[in-house]
């Protein structure tokens, strides 16, 4: 099981399960980071349920590298298996491709146009464009220690939304054996 897994099974039914869970959360409709102030203290997690599906996030602090539990529920032996994976949500990882690969190649441009362009005697690097390479480096640096900094800032959330399954929901995690089955049981349905 990958360390961004979770496979968690209860004794409560799925449906049962379900309802507790939008009992315990800051109910939204879709994933929208909501100003702390607008969920009450004692629902620290947000998040929204359709059918057998939900998603959860720690509601604070404001982080746009938050990590989404997204999972399902389904009917095991006498109870219910939770099975779904943490990550961060889409836009962010579109958001910070697209950034650190624009910054990137201007710093790129930048670097020819100050550099190899001069070696080959085709033109000569002002004070003006040496100021632009090295604002578009530290820019590049800055991006990335924020990017850095918030990421480390949600390492925990995971275990928290764990945390807070296991006591809403009287769940443990899904033993290495049962592992086992279920993955099996997948493999067999191509689910």
């Amino acid at each position: 099981m990958r360390a961004r897994s979770l496979q968690l099974v209860s004794g409560v039914p799925p449906e049962e399960c379900l309802e507790r869970i939008v009992e315990g959360i800051c109910v939204r409709r879709a994933f929208v980071a909501p100003p702390s102030s607008s969920c009450p203290p004692e629902k620290p997690v947000a998040g929204y349920v359709q059918g057998e599906h939900f998603c959860l996030w720690k509601t604070s602090p404001r982080n746009s590298f938050r990590r989404l539990l997204e999972a399902r529920v389904r009917p095991y032996r006498v109870g219910t298996l939770i099975e779904g994976h943490f990550s961060v949500h889409p836009f962010s990882r579109v958001f910070a491709i697209v950034w650190f690969g624009t910054a990137s190649l201007t710093a790129l441009a930048t670097f020819i146009a100050l550099v190899v362009l001069p070696l080959l005697g085709e033109s000569s690097p002002s004070s003006r464009d040496i100021g632009i390479f090295a604002f578009l480096l530290l820019v590049l640096a800055g991006g990335s220690a924020l990017c850095l900094f918030t990421y480390r800032a949600a390492q925990d959330e995971p275990r928290f939304i764990r945390e807070f399954l296991f006591e809403l929901l009287e769940a443990q995690p899904l033993r290495q054996d049962e592992q086992a089955v279920t993955a099996a049981i997948h493999t067999e349905r191509g689910s």
